[in-house]
């Protein structure tokens, strides 16, 4: 997924007036909004706030809660992950 930027008032020609944000990028525009700006929004920054809604981390299960799965009547496999 791509998030693209246009820039409409760009006084500099040296500077692109379009261009591809990165997950990084858009999550410290978002970290930097202010509470009062939360508010406006709609948003409870003590409950929810817009940088939140980017997942960073992403939660894995230990192996003893994972779901095994079928492989044939006898047979039964876990779900691995490689990292």
């Amino acid at each position: 997924m791509k998030l693209m930027a246009e820039f409409k008032n760009v006084g500099d020609e040296s500077i692109e007036k379009k261009q591809v944000l990165s997950a990084e990028k858009v999550h410290s525009i978002l970290k930097r909004i202010s509470d009062d700006d939360c508010r406006s929004m709609g948003l409870n920054p003590e409950y929810a706030r817009p940088d939140w809604m980017i997942l960073t981390i992403l939660p894995v299960p230990p192996p003893s809660v994972r779901p095994s799965i079928m492989m044939d009547p006898t047979a039964r496999g876990e779900v691995s992950f490689c990292f």
